[in-house]
């Protein structure tokens, strides 16, 4: 039973040493877990189970403390994977502007999901410094993103009053009252240069800004 005990105590250094030393931490976590076995196993009432039971529980303690940091790890790097695979959804819908306000909202949303998984990695855990420098990043997109969202929100509203005022122009053509038309055509003028250029009103909104300014140059 002696022998069995000084076998048990050479395998847990041997798991400790390729533990410290070897890339493939589960499998030597696996070694260190089976020479715990062996000695969990010695016989009661056992000059080898007494030495055991001495140092049993610092062995048990020192598995169980680097057990944690290798399932802490393989979860990081779950989410980080999980993270990455969300941020390069964000990038392909959105790397070719102009795009709809649904559009920009999903883009929104992935960067969100990636930035979710990030933010719920432990301080604790391996790799949540690289975490920390993905969310950094990845907060800057989502920032640039909302952006870009409100600006082809506000385009398009800034657009359909353009339209609206247009139209209302065509509509009641009060070209008695010329002062009515010009103020008209200033407002409407005044919104279309508003549209960003990097929104699906753009073109069109250039389109009509000629068409307005050209009516304008009419009463000049």
């Amino acid at each position: 039973m002696r022998t069995i005990f000084i076998e048990g105590e050479s395998a847990i250094a041997s798991a400790k040493e390729s533990y410290q030393n070897t890339e493939n931490k589960n499998q030597a976590l696996q070694e260190w877990q089976n020479a715990l076995d062996k000695l969990l196993e010695l016989p009661d009432r056992t000059l080898a189970k007494t030495m055991t039971a001495n140092k049993l529980p610092a062995y048990e303690r020192d598995f169980q403390a680097v057990s944690g940091v290798v399932t802490g790890g393989d979860r990081t790097l779950t989410k980080i994977a999980a993270a990455q695979e969300f941020a390069t959804s964000a990038t392909k819908l959105c790397q070719n502007p102009p795009y709809s306000a649904m559009t920009w909202k999903e883009c929104e949303n992935l960067w969100q999901q990636s930035i979710n998984h990030l933010q719920s990695i432990p301080l604790e855990d391996t790799g949540y410094l690289e975490a920390q420098k993905l969310l950094a990043n990845y907060s800057t997109n989502l920032a640039t993103i909302k952006i870009k969202h409100q600006q082809e929100v506000e385009s398009s509203q800034y657009l359909t009053q353009a339209e609206n005022g247009i139209q209302n122009l065509i509509k009641n053509n009060n070209s008695s009252n010329p002062n009515y038309v010009i103020g008209e055509l200033q407002g409407i003028i005044s919104n279309l240069e508003k549209v960003n250029t990097d929104t699906t009103a753009y073109n069109k909104s250039q389109e009509l800004l000629t068409y307005a300014k050209n009516k304008l140059k009419q009463f000049e």
